[in-house]
């Protein structure tokens, strides 16, 4: 140390400097008939062993330590020889602690007995004291705990009561004790946190001994400062009586262990204190939370549902597809229905989808000029039935020759029927513009036909790889959650049911569901929102993550169509939360945690704490608590890139059965989807087969949310708790998990951590306002909800333009990622056929793109993304010249509305040049879109600056998220 820890002062100085303490503390002391606490003014020697004691009892002490000068005392009886031999011992044990002054203050009056003397029990009594102090540092726990059941043992004597002065001066010398100590730089204990955070909380522990005791002690752990308890929080009982002394009640001996867990800013809050407030200990997971947790006790499958118009009112949220298999081209919905004026879960299973595939005839089928004349006449005089009947007899060459197609890949039913649509797109082997062509359907069931098949009369299938859900939404015009209408339903026996869900019902067609255009009379119903995060070990031998411990806070209605204030789902009885432990491979649980998860169960009145022997029931009674919460959105940091992944993963090493493992989503399943590595970078998103598991409940990753909404340096969960909700995270990484399994009350606290992560990522959601943005994103664009939150940008912008062109009549084109994964699925059974098993997952062709399964390898092998616009940095500095400054606001939207560009309009030239401006007087469907959003966009701006003028109390409560929806929007 650079800076020497005391001063050196000339002798006068000193002198000068004791005298005028001693005069300072000369108003301070009470005397206390010779007992009270005298402080000459002199520093203390600290180089003898024995520290220099408060009051004669000191003179017991070894040879050679000094003495501090008395004052006056009146005359005394003579102390018997015990007394002075248990003040010995007490000093002693003052110098082992360190703290002679301040326990000396709280045990000299426990030997004042004047006039009296002490017998053998008040000489074991003193020693029992010392045995005490002492057992707080022995080094060996049965030595500290046989310390500690001798005090019990020892009868104490009746004391006298205390002054009130006394009393008081002990307060005030521990105050100034403290103060003392802060000065010098004596600082309680430091827990650091891993990484490069250093997480320090200040809870002091008290630790309340059965021991019964007739004077008030207190002891202090080694290292941390005293700190005196609220009298209305302590187990002791002071009494002033009327004569002004204090009577000393029962009272409990304390240890009060000051822990370090505080804030590392002044300004920042503890995470896990804030946690542990809001639960209450297990209070929010009883009471009023337990009907919220049991909404669906109260129902059964027998329940009628409440129809509108002969038809069921059903508010969806997602939607799945099943790709493959018997079910292929199935479509599930999940969302809600309202049964005895409550919200409960329903799947609604969508049968008999069919596919709808374009064939672009030849010129010769349907002749420019027949079809012209045709249309003319009909127009004229009504003739629409024999205008249908001429095109059916023009494309009976057509159709017979389709027919034949279709025959010989095994579709036997199906339907054709000539229609008029528009083609706008870049396939040079389709005109241009509006014209008859042949529309197929059949079933999903039978085989899709080859995108490249041609024959005599066509040229050309279109729609050959749409999927049943975009073919669904596309048609039944569904844009996002919204109430439907379901008609022709038939409700779902408990023994027949493919979900999880409350109720189920199927429906044979889906023309039997509609848009329910009544809507704004009913209210949005809310959702369960359930935070997930685990907390793992790592395999040595394997190299893989295990689960030790899972904790779930479940948030039940929960608004999705208005950003909620933390009072409203925050208060009593919407809140409930679970952990599940197991204990580690071939070792125990500590002693004690046993009965400390079957008290915390009681005092919740509900089970918050579950103790597993293996990692396989871990799995199983996690599972469980999810199903019995049927939650409708999954929330963590991170969790679809890792939370997700490594429970499927060790649900399948474990072989959790799939009745089990199925129920992390709303699908009963008897084989788990295939579950490929994927992206192994930190926040890469859900795969396709995690994506598939947990159908029919959103996925929110508040990483990939706050990386889209806020802009920050890191996006941990760390950095975002302390930028975002002041509040300081305890780190807790795989290698500091094991050590904790040594007592129950590190197990405790890993509890405390894994449920403040999950509070800490469901408060990160409202304080983001990520469901009712995303809802309204969805609602524009007419995708899946569940993309949205997985930031699936392309697909928003695609499904906008799927709605759009579908309403007017055009024929949407193919996907060219789908045409090339046909043809790398082709390429693959063919190597299989020839090479083996092994080419069946891909391994055999390196050079196949297969994006699903091998993430950014896929993506690397593309060719070079679309840069985007230039645009030049400023040039920094003093301009000595005018500067001419045109600041473009939504330049491209301003310019494909101003030039009216747009598939539709921009004629492309055969020589692959750039087209020329289009000519064309119609507006098209880009430039239009453009519009309604760009005004749109307007009006909520006008909307905000409105409310924030007016009424900026209103504006308080909204996120920056929701101040920044117009640029979002």
């Amino acid at each position: 140390m650079e800076d020497p820890i005391y001063d050196t002062v000339a002798e006068e100085d000193y002198a000068a400097l004791v005298a005028r303490r001693r005069k300072d503390a000369g108003a301070f002391i009470i005397d206390d008939d010779g007992l009270g606490y005298v402080d000459d003014g002199r520093e203390e020697d600290w180089t003898h062993r024995a520290l220099p004691s408060s009051s004669d009892e000191g003179s017991g002490g070894e040879e050679g330590a000094p003495r501090k000068r008395k004052q006056p005392r009146p005359p005394q009886a003579k102390r018997p020889p015990q007394q002075s031999a248990a003040a010995a011992s007490l000093s002693a044990a003052g110098a082992m602690t360190g703290k002679d002054r301040l326990s000396a203050m709280f045990t000299s009056s426990f030997f004042k007995k004047p006039g009296s003397d002490r017998t053998k029990g008040s000489s074991l009594a003193a020693d029992s004291i010392v045995d005490d102090v002492i057992a707080e540092f022995a080094p060996d726990e049965n030595d500290r705990e046989e310390r500690r059941r001798r005090v019990g043992r020892v009868s104490a004597p009746t004391p006298t009561p205390a002054p009130v002065a006394q009393i008081k001066a002990i307060q005030a010398a521990v105050h100034a004790e403290m103060e003392v100590r802060s000065d010098n730089g004596f600082e309680p204990d430091v827990v650091s946190g891993h990484g490069n955070d250093m997480e320090v909380e200040l809870q002091p522990e008290v630790e309340l001994k059965p021991d019964v005791e007739m004077q008030p002690k207190l002891e202090a752990a080694p290292g941390s400062s005293p700190e005196l308890v609220d009298e209305n929080k302590s187990s002791e009982e002071l009494k002033l009586e009327a004569n002004g002394e204090v009577k000393i009640e029962k009272v409990h001996r304390l240890n009060a262990k000051i822990k370090a867990e505080g804030t590392r800013n002044g300004d920042m809050l503890s995470a896990t204190a804030g946690w542990m407030k809001i639960c209450g200990e297990g209070e929010n997971a009883g009471g009023e939370g337990e009907v919220s947790v049991n909404g669906n006790t109260d129902v059964d499958e027998s329940s009628e549902f409440e129809l509108k118009d002969g038809a069921l009112p059903f508010y969806v949220l997602d939607a799945y597809e099943e790709p493959f298999g018997i079910n292929s081209g199935t479509v599930y919905l999940f969302g809600k229905v309202v049964i005895g004026k409550r919200f409960h879960s329903c799947c609604v299973v969508v049968k008999n989808m069919q596919r709808c595939i374009y064939a672009i005839p030849s010129s010769s089928v349907f002749p420019r000029d027949t079809i012209s004349r045709i249309e003319k006449n009909s127009t004229s005089s009504d003739a629409s039935p024999s205008l249908r009947a001429t095109l059916h007899e023009l494309s009976s060459g057509l159709k017979i020759e389709v027919a034949e197609k279709l025959s010989d890949l095994n579709v036997s039913n199906f339907v054709m029927t000539p229609v008029k649509r528009n083609y706008a797109f870049e396939r040079t082997d389709v005109p241009i513009g509006e014209q008859y062509v042949l529309k197929i359907n059949y079933p999903y069931k039978d085989p899709a036909v080859p995108a490249d098949l041609r024959g005599e009369h066509f040229h050309a299938l279109l729609g050959t790889n749409n999927s049943a859900l975009e073919l669904f939404l596309i048609k039944r015009k569904i844009k996002g959650p919204s109430w439907l209408s379901i008609s022709k339903f038939v409700a779902c026996p408990s023994t027949q049911r493919v979900s999880w869900c409350k109720f189920e019902v199927t429906v044979d067609s889906p023309k039997d569901i509609s848009v329910l255009m009544t809507s704004t009379t009913l209210e949005v119903p809310p959702v369960v929102v359930a935070a997930v995060n685990l907390k793992t070990i790592i395999n040595e031998k394997h190299n893989v993550h295990e689960i030790v411990s899972a904790s779930v806070i479940c948030c039940h209605q929960v608004k999705i169509d208005t950003p909620m204030r933390s009072e409203d789902w925050q208060k009593r009885g919407t809140i409930s939360h679970f952990t599940v432990m197991r204990k580690l491979e071939g070792s125990i649980f500590p002693i004690g945690l046993t009965k400390e998860a079957s008290d915390r169960n009681q005092k919740a009145g509900s089970n918050v704490l579950a103790l597993e022997s293996s990692e396989r029931a871990l799995l199983n009674r996690l599972m469980i608590e999810l199903s019995k919460l049927d939650c409708d959105v999954l929330v963590g940091h991170n969790i679809s890139g890792f939370d997700l992944d490594v429970l499927l993963h060790r649900a399948q090493t474990c072989k959790v059965p799939s009745s089990m493992w199925s129920k992390i989503g709303r699908l009963r399943r008897s084989v788990m989807p295939r579950l490929t590595k994927g992206n192994t970078l930190y926040g890469s998103g859900a795969s396709p087969g995690i994506m598939s598991c947990i159908a029919g409940r959103l996925l929110c990753d508040t990483y990939l949310c706050s990386r889209d909404l806020l802009r920050e340096v890191s996006y941990s969960l760390t950095q975002l708790a302390e930028t975002q909700l002041k509040k300081d995270r305890r780190e807790v990484s795989p290698h500091d998990i094991p050590p904790m399994f040594q007592s129950s009350g590190t197990l405790l606290k890993l509890v405390e951590y894994g449920e403040t992560d999950a509070w800490l990522s469901l408060e990160l959601m409202f304080h983001l306002s990520v469901l009712p943005l995303t809802r309204q994103l969805t609602n524009i664009s007419g995708n899946l909800w569940g993309k949205t939150l997985q930031g699936a940008r392309a697909q928003r912008v695609e499904y906008l333009l799927l709605h759009s062109f579908h309403a007017k009549k055009f024929i949407i084109p193919d996907k060219f990622a789908a045409r090339n994964k046909e043809l790398n699925s082709a390429k693959r059974k063919l190597n299989a056929d020839t090479e083996g098993g092994n080419a069946a997952d891909g391994a055999a062709d390196p050079s196949i793109d297969d994006e699903v399964h091998n993430g950014d390898q896929g993506k690397a092998r593309k060719g070079p993304s679309y840069a985007g616009g230039l645009v030049l940095e400023p040039k920094k500095g003093l301009y000595d010249k005018y500067i001419l400054l045109l600041d473009f606001n939504s330049l491209y939207p301003s310019i494909i509305q101003e030039f009216n560009i747009c598939f539709t309009t921009v004629e492309r030239s055969s020589d692959g040049n750039l087209p020329n401006l289009p000519n064309s007087k119609a507006t098209g469907v880009l430039p239009e879109l453009l519009q309604s959003l760009v005004e749109r966009r307007r009006m909520v701006k006008s909307w905000l600056r409105t409310l924030l003028a007016d009424s900026p109390g209103r504006c308080s409560g909204l996120s920056p998220t929701m101040r920044r929806l117009p640029a979002l929007c």
